[in-house]
C-alpha cells in the first residue's frame, strides 16, 4: 500500500536507536515533501533494522551513521542497464557508515545466501540476501559501495507510488544515468 518513506524510516530509526552504541552519530536527511512508494512497511522496517545493525557492527569504535531519502527519475539508459527498475519517478534512500569498510573481493558476493563478512559463528549471512529479497520483491534495485577503512553505503531505489502528487516546483532532484 502507499506509505510515506520517510515516515516509515523515521519510525524504524527510533526503533533502532537504543540498539546502536552511543558513540554513533545518527544522522537523517529527508526532502521537505512526502515521498511515498508502495511497499510492506514490515519489511521495508525489516530492511532499514538489518542495514542499520550491519552498519553498527563495522563502527565497533564509533562513528557516523547517515540515512538519506531523495526523489529520483530513472532515465531509460538507467532502466536498461539495470532491469530491475522502470523508467520514471523512483525514491532512493541511502544507509552510509564510517565503518571499517568491504574489501572488493567480499564486495562482490555481499548480497549472496550464506556469505557472510563476519568471524564464524557472529552472523549466518543471511541478512543482506534477505534485504536484497525484499527490494527485489518490491521492484527495486540496492547499490552497495565501499571503501576499506572509509566506510560503506547501501543505497536502495525504489518506483514511488502512482499516488505521489507529481508537484511540478519538486520535481525529482536526481536523474540516474
Amino acid at each position: 500500500k502507499p506509505i510515506d518513506l520517510g515516515k516509515t524510516l523515521h519510525s524504524s530509526l527510533e526503533m533502532l536507536r537504543p540498539m546502536l552504541n552511543k558513540n554513533i552519530y545518527l544522522e537523517f536527511v529527508e526532502p521537505d515533501e512526502p515521498v511515498v512508494i508502495e511497499a510492506d512497511a514490515v519489511q521495508l522496517e525489516r530492511v532499514v533494522s538489518n542495514l542499520c545493525v550491519n552498519a553498527r557492527d563495522a563502527m565497533l569504535e564509533g562513528g557516523k551513521l547517515r540515512i538519506e531519502i531523495e526523489r529520483v527519475l530513472v532515465d531509460e539508459e538507467f532502466a536498461t542497464n539495470n532491469p530491475e527498475l522502470s523508467v520514471g519517478p523512483h525514491a532512493r534512500f541511502s544507509i552510509t557508515d564510517t565503518g571499517e569498510g568491504i574489501s572488493a573481493e567480499k564486495l562482490g558476493h555481499i548480497l549472496d545466501p550464506f556469505y557472510s563478512t563476519k568471524d564464524v559463528g557472529e552472523g549466518t549471512g543471511l541478512g543482506l540476501a534477505v534485504v536484497h529479497g525484499i527490494i527485489s520483491q518490491h521492484g527495486g534495485l540496492i547499490e552497495v559501495e565501499s571503501k576499506l577503512g572509509r566506510g560503506t553505503r547501501f543505497s536502495v531505489t525504489l518506483p514511488e507510488s502512482q499516488a505521489q502528487e507529481q508537484d511540478e516546483k519538486n520535481p525529482p532532484r536526481h536523474v540516474l544515468q
